[in-house]
Order: C-alpha cells, then sequence, then structure tokens
C-alpha cells in the first residue's frame, strides 16, 4: 500500500519549487490539534530550504480536522499585513 502522505510531501515540495521569492508561503499541519509549522514568509532560497526541511517532517498523527486546519489558514490570509499582500492569495488543504 502506498503511503499517502509521501503523495502530500511531493506536492508541497512541487509548490515550493515553482515559488519565487517574492510569493509567500505559509504551513499548517493539523490532525486534532493544528500548528504553523511555517510562518507567513517570502520564498527566499534559505527559506524554501527551511520549508523543505519541515515539509520532509510532515507525517501521519491520527484524527483530520479539516476545518481547523482550514480556518488556520483563513486567518493567516485575512491577517497578513497590507503592505505584504500579493493580489492573488490560494490555500491549498491537503489531508492523507
Amino acid at each position: 500500500m502506498k503511503d499517502v502522505m509521501t503523495d502530500v510531501r511531493t506536492t508541497l515540495r512541487f509548490v515550493v519549487e515553482q515559488m519565487s521569492d517574492t510569493d509567500q508561503l505559509a504551513l499548517v499541519d493539523f490532525d486534532d490539534r493544528v500548528s504553523t509549522s511555517v510562518q507567513l514568509t517570502r520564498m527566499t532560497t534559505a527559506a524554501k530550504a527551511d520549508a523543505m526541511s519541515r515539509i520532509d517532517k510532515l507525517h501521519e498523527r491520527g484524527g483530520t480536522d479539516l476545518c481547523a486546519g482550514l480556518m488556520r489558514g483563513l486567518e493567516i490570509v485575512r491577517s497578513r499585513p497590507s503592505a505584504a499582500r500579493n493580489e492573488l492569495a490560494s490555500i491549498l488543504l491537503l489531508t492523507a
């Protein structure tokens, strides 16, 4: 049986690789609790390396509180300082 988290990590790595240094990323991981693994940051070379390292550490932990994960993502998007806002904001909700 294929490890679904492998697909999630592969997808996240691809997204990070495609980002430019003007793009921003936050990474929220969730199960029955929610945490922000990567705070909203511009994807410089160093920030990409940090994000990749944190992506590699993601693993299944149990239950899945999709609502809480989505709400944290919306909170992050809404709380961006106006000077740091891109024209486009997206939330990808991936679950294993």
